[in-house]
């Protein structure tokens, strides 16, 4: 499994592009609660402004299997693919079509720029 400044860390840098618009971080409370949760139940569900939806962040595959229905789960290893260590800032329009693909059972293996001509 890849390592990642994941919220038990409590790393605001990782957390914000996924969840909140830029300026909106959450306090020292609201992220000692996230990394609690994260932490004690192998979860956090979440609701990102910058997506617009439920998320919840997952330590492993088996904490997929346990979030309520409605949440969009991101595991550690796609954190790592999107903010991990060397890897360049993912776009809210980019992010936004990466969450919708997941809605509908998608993986993140890897994020690649590509040139898109409209």
């Amino acid at each position: 499994m890849k390592t990642w400044g994941n919220p038990a860390r409590g790393d605001k840098s990782q957390l914000a592009p996924l969840l909140f618009e830029q300026g909106a971080l959450p306090s020292g409370e609201e992220l000692a609660e996230i990394v609690r949760r994260y932490n004690e139940d192998g979860y956090v569900l979440l609701y990102s402004t910058v997506l617009e939806d439920k998320i919840a962040f997952v330590r492993g595959a088996d904490g997929v299997q346990r979030i309520p229905g409605g949440y969009v789960p991101y595991t550690g290893d796609e954190l790592v693919e999107l903010y991990g260590p060397g890897v360049s800032p993912v776009k809210h329009d980019t992010l936004r079509l990466i969450h919708e693909a997941k809605r509908y059972g998608a993986v993140i293996t890897g994020v690649e720029k590509i040139a898109i001509r409209t």
